[in-house]
């Protein structure tokens, strides 16, 4: 019975004992979260701290106004003052630029000159609302010294936002500055570069490359009591904005900055070197047109044409200069032909002339001859579009060069334009200007030859259309002459 007795107030002296070290233990927490509370309460006090809290919570410290810190460093200066005192505006910021640096798509890619056009395609794609909802959540938190909210609020929407007014067209001056503000706040120490690249964007697009020459200037060269700007002047940063100024085609603000490189003894490495020998030899040729926007047509250069050898010289080297692949074909050379149209009321159609383009030629030429209708867009001058509807005749024996048929029919006459293109179909630059020469001088007799057989049977063809048995509609009647 003893022994009983012992065993039990020795399992209740244990279960005492737990149930008192708990305590202890609570007990202790709870003095150092009063402790903690009074540091934190102190340390609220000190002018220093309060000074760089508001700075936190200012937007437009960091934003327009230009701050002397970044978030992390603010970090660091807040975490110094501490010692081992914690606030949770400290683990906030460090959160946000913890995930800022790892979620950021940013608009350039690592190859020179290049963009992330998958991103590009995902900013353009989004509504201005859910841009601004996101953006405005983050702005209200802030103003509410909500460090809660902020902690895990995601900040890659306000990288979305800085681009998505750069690439808003009305450019919004005020609501691009807002979206930067608020952008530069958070964002400035792991992304140093968006910012400013997308405002010379912005500008760049609406002024071209002398609307950004002051801003590169100031940036390059900033005043002794300037505010402080969020870029280092170092090779990456440095590499990174002409980069993107190649990008935008502001090829005088690249070179600007490459100069720069060069003149501040910060090696360039091969690449570099080569691009800066390029941009100060850089000799403008006829204009470059782009094809973005409607795939699914046709697209040609009516303006070659009437190029010279050192105008075609000119423009390849332009688009290696560039990086950039041609897309589209050159018109070498046009004829004009003329037949009647022995029954005007019931021609046939453009695409009945081509049926039976694709019938003959395939029975004459042989299954290599490829004859499709087409939505062809003739580029001219500057920003110039001729639109219409053509035939466009292709042989597999010479795949670089194309037939494009174009009719209008005036009353009983049917006007008959014939175009030689070089197309650029899956041949390097050389290749293309290579082609493009031999088909002006008719010095490769296999392709001259092609490209009259090609018209002459195009000719029969259209001859046999006109006179079967005709189809329902007629070949439009167009205002437009080429």
């Amino acid at each position: 019975m003893t022994i009983l007795i012992l065993i039990a107030i020795s399992a209740a002296l244990a279960v005492l004992c737990k149930i008192l070290m708990k305590q202890e233990r609570r007990d202790e927490a709870k003095r150092q979260q009063e402790q903690l509370r009074q540091q934190r309460e102190a340390a609220m006090r000190d002018e220093r701290i309060q000074n760089l809290l508001n700075q936190f919570y200012d937007l437009n410290y960091f934003g327009i106004a230009g701050g002397e810190d970044g978030l992390s460093d603010l970090c660091d200066s807040m975490e110094y003052i501490l010692g081992n005192i914690s606030l949770p505006e400290v683990t906030a910021a460090r959160k946000i630029c913890s995930q800022a640096l790892k979620d950021f798509a940013r608009i350039m890619t690592p190859d020179y000159g290049v963009c992330n056009e998958a991103y590009v395609k995902y900013v353009q794609g989004l509504t201005e609302r859910q841009i601004s909802e996101p953006m405005e959540d983050i702005i209200r938190a802030t103003k509410q010294r909500s460090s809660g909210v902020l902690e895990y609020a995601d900040f890659s929407k306000l990288h979305d936002a800085l681009w998505f007014y750069a690439f808003q067209k009305p450019f919004s001056a005020d609501k691009f500055n807002r979206a930067k503000g608020v952008f530069l706040h958070y964002c400035s120490t792991c992304a140093p570069n968006e910012a400013f690249v997308a405002e010379l964007y912005a500008k760049s697009q609406i002024g071209g490359d002398r609307a950004i020459q002051n801003d590169l200037n100031a940036f390059l060269h900033p005043q002794k009591n300037s505010p402080r700007t969020p870029m280092q002047l170092e090779k990456y940063s440095l590499e990174m904005i002409a980069s993107a100024l190649m990008w935008m085609g502001a090829y005088g603000a690249e070179q600007t900055v490459l100069e720069y490189t060069l003149e501040k003894g910060i090696d360039m490495g091969e690449k570099l070197t080569v691009r800066l020998h390029n941009l100060q030899n850089y000799k403008k040729g006829p204009v470059i047109h782009s094809t973005s926007g409607e795939k699914e047509k046709f697209y040609f250069s009516m303006d070659s044409i009437a190029w010279k050898d050192d105008e075609i010289d000119a423009f390849f080297a332009q688009l290696g200069f560039m990086q950039r692949d041609l897309d589209y074909a050159l018109a070498i050379r046009n004829a004009d032909r003329k037949t009647h149209v022995p029954d005007v009321p019931r021609a046939p159609t453009e695409k009945a002339v081509a049926d039976e383009m694709r019938r003959y030629m395939i029975e004459e030429l042989g299954d290599d001859i490829e004859v499709s209708y087409e939505e062809c867009v003739g580029l001219t001058g500057a920003e110039g579009k001729e639109k219409f509807d053509g035939i466009l005749i292709t042989t597999k024996q010479s795949k670089n060069l194309g037939i494009l048929v174009y009719l209008m029919q005036m009353g009983k006459l049917l006007n008959i334009k014939f175009y030689s293109l070089m197309i650029p179909a899956g041949i390097s630059l050389d290749h293309a200007e290579q082609q493009t020469k031999s088909m002006k001088r008719e010095t490769n007799a296999k392709l001259t030859m092609w490209e009259n057989t090609l018209i002459e049977y195009a000719e029969k063809a259209i001859e046999n259309a006109l006179n079967k048995q005709p189809g329902e509609e007629t070949i439009p009647d167009m205002d437009t002459v080429f």
